[in-house]
């Protein structure tokens, strides 16, 4: 059983084919011939020396790995003594190993006994009602309190931004009308009073604050006149937005003046607006007289019609129409008038003037007695002689 198993016997056939001598005759010379013919090879002998020495090489590496070991070896720090710890504040040894934690037994609460869902609900609702009722009065009472308190009724009213005794009389006089002492200072509504004081031609702004507890604030910003409007029914102050302030005396006032004749179109008086580009034009005449004709006595005076209005956008261009028709005239004491034109003209103010000047130096050469110059036609100013 042990015994190696044989194995059957295999037969293998094979047959050669040799060639006869003759053929294979020619085919042994061609070689040898071939080989007579080819030179004998040979190879070369390449020695090479090394550049270096492999035992230096090796030295270099030792050296190498010896000076890591020494820097490893320095850089190691030194064991730590281990000690028991202990408490900072007591420095007593602290116990070391497993601590057990402390087991705190829970306080008992003695719970009731639960009621049905049902009556409990209705407890619920009934205390939220309850309590919301209780709610609205409370803020009720609270809002009364400011409402009705004497504490919170307007008192005197406070005035700033003027020391006129007659504009300071005016705005108390609107305060006793619209009768605010004693009125609640959260229910006043200050928006008339503040269109009623608007309204005084003496104010350019005004503003009503209310003070806490009880007081109100008028602040105002009178009008500053900076022309004087003569007409035969008086004289009135002008500012700069073409309000007619009020009636002044025109003695005694550094106020430049504007004499109007003949009187046309609506008369002027205190609380409506005149032309404000006219009146723009009247302080710049007063203003580069001097400076360009080098003339200081001269009378300012408008002929024509200067339309007034209610408010400032009526008094300037509306519907087709300027705000004034006629033109301003230059009186000198020597006798002469120039007729400068209007503010609307297309010719600038300057170039009217220094066709003034040139005028008078013409005639003041020739000894001229001048009677009118025109200079409302451009650049074709036009002058008489007195005979």
């Amino acid at each position: 059983m042990t015994g190696k198993r044989k194995v059957p016997e295999q037969v293998a056939l094979y047959s050669v084919r040799r060639g006869s001598e003759e053929e294979s005759a020619p085919r042994e010379q061609r070689r040898r011939v071939s080989q007579a013919l080819q030179p004998p090879r040979s190879l070369p002998r390449v020695v090479k020396v090394p550049a270096e020495d492999p035992s230096t090489a090796w030295q270099t590496f030792a050296q190498r790995q010896e000076k890591q070991r020494q820097v490893r070896a320095s850089s190691r720090k030194p064991p730590v003594k281990l000690v028991h710890r202990t408490f900072a504040k007591t420095g007593v040894p602290a116990s070391s190993g497993r601590i057990s934690p402390l087991r705190r037994r829970l306080p008992y609460y003695q719970t009731p006994v639960p009621e049905r869902g049902g009556h409990q609900r209705r407890r619920g609702l009934l205390w939220r009602i309850l309590s919301i009722l209780a709610l609205v009065i409370v803020v009720v009472l609270i809002a009364l309190i400011p409402l009705t308190s004497a504490a919170f009724q307007i008192g005197p009213i406070r005035i700033e931004g003027t020391q006129n005794e007659a504009l300071i009389r005016t705005i108390q006089q609107i305060g006793q009308q619209a009768s605010i002492h004693g009125q609640n200072i959260f229910l006043y509504d200050v928006a008339p009073m503040r269109k009623q004081i608007a309204s005084s031609p003496l104010i350019a702004s005004v503003t009503v604050s209310k003070q806490w507890p009880n007081q109100l604030t008028v602040s105002v910003t009178e009008r500053s006149p900076v022309l004087l409007w003569q007409t035969p029914q008086g004289t009135y102050s002008i500012d700069r937005q073409g309000m007619v302030i009020a009636a002044v005396q025109s003695a005694g006032t550094s106020l430049p003046i504007v004499v109007q004749t003949p009187l046309e179109g609506q008369k002027v008086q205190v609380g409506v607006y005149l032309d404000q580009r006219s009146i723009s034009f009247a302080m710049e005449i007063s203003k580069r007289m001097p400076q360009v004709v080098n003339i200081n006595a001269f009378t300012l005076k408008f002929d024509g019609t200067m339309y007034a209005s209610t408010d400032a956008q009526g008094a300037g261009p509306v519907a087709g129409r300027i705000g004034s028709r006629g033109s301003y005239i230059v009186e000198s004491p020597t006798g002469w008038k120039a007729m400068l034109g209007g503010a609307y003209d297309a010719n600038s103010l300057d170039n009217r003037l220094v066709e003034l000047r040139e005028i008078l130096g013409l005639a003041q050469k020739q000894q001229l007695a001048l009677s009118t110059i025109d200079l409302r036609y451009g650049f074709r100013p036009i002058f008489t002689v007195q005979q």
